[in-house]
Order: structure tokens, then sequence, then C-alpha cells
């Protein structure tokens, strides 16, 4: 709304930190059309509410939002729960075996159920039980990440999880606590209160089925090899770049997402080579490792 795009608008469109689309500006054009927010929303009914640039449908029993909050949940860079992508949730929603993101943490005593529906056979109900399981001992930060909290994103998520070390810990912060913390501004610590205020049974519920709520105390020490040490993580590599992170981290290090002359090391994937953060690390003379360079020279010392 603030760039005044229209539909049948020219954009210009560049590369934020090296990766994103962002729009810079818009050029009308003589065939314009404004564009018409909808008052209603389209699957419920409800009136909608427009907060900063999202519109939001106001009925939090919205069967969109629902669904789409089981899928946030079993994603890939939440609790990535093998099976469940949007097909599944939406299949298991329609047919009344889920109706919230806690509800997958039963469907181990409806499998015979899940077995009927087409295209979901004793394998792959087998698949999707497993990771199921396995989600409850994933890293709390993920876990955190997961409950969809408004305006908590991964970043926002380890910020938390760095301070304070389980759920219980952070449903008790104050909105001024919470905003003193670097990264977390007073709309996003409003956000936080106000979700803990009103989901401490969906959190009981999530405690009560072994999901991990708890984070170990980081260990702060110069001994460890990434000790006050930013590293720059650009491509593709063997394992999820959340695994790298969360590797980097217990070693002492943090990541950032753009190359700096504060930057210490650049692990760059093979796809990345001649990218603007590869020139960048070459121009500022920042030490390039590949992803075995990183695993053996720097956090085994070979």
């Amino acid at each position: 709304m603030e760039k005044q795009i229209a539909i049948n608008s020219r954009i210009v469109v560049a590369r934020a930190n090296d990766v994103i689309p962002k729009v810079v500006c818009a050029y009308p054009t003589a065939n314009e059309e404004n564009i018409n927010l909808p008052e209603i929303c389209p699957i419920c009914s409800s009136p909608t509410s427009l907060t900063g640039p999202n519109l939001f449908c106001t009925d939090s029993n919205c069967k969109g939002q629902l669904i789409e909050q089981i899928i946030h949940f079993c994603s890939r860079d939440a609790l990535d729960i093998e099976g469940m992508g949007e097909v599944a949730v939406k299949t298991f929603f329609e047919n009344g075996f889920i109706a919230k993101p806690a509800d997958i943490y039963r469907l181990k005593d409806k499998a015979a159920g899940l077995k009927i529906l087409e295209g979901f056979g004793d394998k792959k109900i087998t698949k999707i039980l497993e990771s199921i399981e396995e989600s409850k001992t994933k890293p709390f930060e993920r876990v955190l990440y997961a409950l969809n909290i408004p305006y908590l994103g991964r970043t926002n998520s380890r910020i938390l999880v760095e301070q304070y070390s389980s759920i219980d810990e952070l449903s008790q912060c104050t909105v001024d606590e919470l905003s003193q913390l670097e990264g977390i501004g007073q709309i996003t610590a409003q956000a936080i209160t106000e979700w803990f205020a009103s989901n401490m049974d969906y959190i009981n519920t999530l405690k009560e089925a072994g999901v991990n709520m708890t984070a170990p105390r980081p260990i702060k020490s110069d001994s460890q090899p990434l000790a006050g040490k930013t590293i720059v993580i650009t491509g593709t590599l063997s394992i999820k770049r959340s695994e790298v992170e969360t590797l980097i981290r217990a070693n002492g290090g943090k990541t950032s997402g753009s190359v700096s002359k504060n930057t210490d090391y650049v692990i760059l994937g093979p796809d990345k080579q001649g990218t603007v953060k590869h020139n960048k690390a070459l121009e500022l003379g920042i030490p390039i490792l590949t992803e075995s360079e990183f695993m053996g020279k720097i956090l085994q010392g070979n």
C-alpha cells in the first residue's frame, strides 16, 4: 500500500540480501486499477482487519487460519514432520482427524481410520507417525517458531531462546522485558505477551504430548571454536541450513545474512560461485570455506 501499487502497475524489483525479491518502486500505467481489499474473509465471511501491510481474518476459528497454522507447525523450518504437507493436512482436517496443531499428537490413536483415506496406506501412515514422534525432540527454538506467534520468525525465536531457556520463563515475561532484547521491538513484544495470555491451554497440551519446551543454557566460553565469530552461509549444503546454524551457535558463533567487514567466515555452497556474497567476501579478504572445510578445519581443528 505504501508504494502505491495497483493492478497493472509497472514495478522495479531488486534482490534483497542477494536472494529475496523486493519491490523498490511502482510506476503508474494508463490501464491501472485500484486494489480493493476484501472487507470479509472469503472462507468464513468474518470481517477482515488491516494490520500494517497484512490483511487478516478476525475469526481465530476460521477454517483457513486453522489449516495454515497446522501446515506451518509441520513445515520444514518448524517441526519438519515428514508427510504432513498441505495435501495431507487438508485431508486430515476435512475428515475430522485434526482441527488444530496439537491434534497431530493424537493421530497415533486414529491410525486405523487414517489408513482408510485414499492415498494413505500403511507405509505412508507409519512414516508420518514416526516423524510426528520425532518432532517432539526438535530444538526449543524450532518449537517456538512452530507456534506461529505473530511477528515471531526464526531469527526472533532464536533470540528469545538464547535469553529464556524454557516456555515457562518466556510466558511470564512482560512487554518491557522483551522489548529490551536486541531485535525484539515493542510491537513484537506486545504480540508475544498477548499470545501467551490466551494460549496457555495450547502450550499445556503440547507439554502433555511430550513436545520439547526447554533449551540448554548456552555455554559462553572463549575456548569454543567459534567464540565471537560471525559466519555467513550461502548456497546449498549437504545438510539443512537450520542444522548448520544450530551447530554454529552451539560452538559459540553467530550467523548473519550479509557479508561485511565484521564477517569472520563465509561458508560457500558449490552453487554460489561468483554471487554477490562470494565476490564481497573476496573483496574484503574474508576466508571462504566449503562445507567440508568448515566441518573439519574449524569445528574439529583438522
